[in-house]
């Protein structure tokens, strides 16, 4: 395998920043299918430092939507060339490194600890959501280990960054909601359980003193790859269920939307898929595409089936303008503020 609010007023400007903060699509080159994400944004904490026990945290402001030094957080920086293959890592590598001197909001990447993607296994200690709209996830070597951030930027903050890079981060920020489900609003932080093995950037971001993320500021930004380890449980209490459970009631958490084809033609059919997470069934949802002059060109409404999808079948007008254009999802009792990013290009 997305609360239309102030990012769904931004739309516009993401078709218009396409180099710097709408998706990017390489000129000439196919995007490949990706699930675009839409997801329930966190507000900003206090000022207060908390401890990861207590329910509500802190949320540092940020530089960028992604925090310091955010265009190399999200892979959007000249030197972000570098191989996706990732290479073993132990944690404590990470966790001991020692951090270089004069990091600033501007500093470049700094190679050639930054130019790499590494893989390591770790426990999971618990998450919550960013100002800017993300998801931060706290990990350890072992109980009363060393702990590090992990940073999911969200779908829209990652829109200058690589087509390649924007799905593997978004195909494993799904992969860690659906294992774990969504990161609570307001930036509180909710303890998880389980182990994973993640796959991310080494960066250095801001040192931390508030008990979710290391005081060296080192942490993996972005993670590329989570895969959960099934034999272990999300739920920081193990002799409960996962999370999350099935219940009668579910409540909307999140959904995800995705068009198929991702660069269709005018006059071309496409389908609009939304998912509801959890599966929510019989919940009313609608979608829209705009075209790169952000006009309306298709619309629909239907309740979502047996797997909380809302699945749609339209066919863009012969004079949808070409360019990057998306769709924006919407289900009763769920705001979003991303949308799916489309390159509507010439007919064949």
């Amino acid at each position: 395998m997305r609360k239309f609010n102030t990012l769904a007023l931004a739309f516009t400007g993401l078709a218009l920043l396409l180099g710097t903060l709408g998706v990017a699509f390489a000129a000439n080159t196919a995007a490949p299918q990706l699930t675009r994400q839409a997801v329930v944004p966190g507000l900003a904490g206090d000022s207060s430092v908390l401890s990861p026990g207590q329910t509500s945290t802190p949320t540092p402001p940020p530089s960028g939507c992604a925090g310091l030094r955010t265009p190399i957080k999200i892979l959007a920086d000249a030197d972000a060339g570098f191989s996706r293959d990732p290479v073993p890592a132990a944690f404590s590598e990470l966790a001991l490194a020692t951090r270089p001197g004069g990091i600033t909001d501007s500093t470049a990447r700094i190679l050639p600890f930054e130019g790499r993607v590494v893989e390591i296994t770790a426990t999971l200690v618990g998450f919550r959501r960013t100002a800017g709209g993300g998801m931060e996830l706290v990990i350890t070597q072992g109980s009363g280990g060393d702990i590090m951030a992990a940073s999911f930027p969200s779908a829209a903050c990652l829109a200058p960054a690589a087509d390649a890079d924007r799905a593997a981060s978004n195909t494993a920020r799904l992969a860690l909601i659906q294992a774990c489900g969504t990161a609570p609003d307001s930036g509180i932080f909710k303890p998880l359980g389980g182990t994973a093995t993640i796959r991310g950037v080494p960066f250095w971001g801001s040192p931390r003193s508030d008990g979710y993320g290391a005081p060296s500021g080192i942490e993996l930004g972005p993670v590329l790859g989570f895969e959960f380890n099934p034999a272990t449980s999300c739920d920081a209490d193990a002799s409960k269920t996962p999370y999350p459970t099935a219940t009668s009631t579910p409540v909307l958490q999140e959904m995800t939307i995705n068009v198929s084809p991702a660069q269709p033609y005018p006059g071309q059919d496409v389908t609009v898929t939304i998912n509801t997470i959890p599966t929510v069934v019989g919940r009313s949802c609608s979608f829209k595409i705009y075209d790169s002059t952000s006009t309306t060109v298709a619309e629909g409404t239907t309740l979502t089936n047996a797997e909380g999808k809302a699945i749609f079948h339209t066919t863009l007008p012969v004079t949808t303008a070409l360019g990057n254009g998306g769709a924006t999802p919407y289900c009763v009792g769920g705001n979003t503020d991303g949308s799916f990013l489309l390159r509507v290009v010439a007919a064949p």
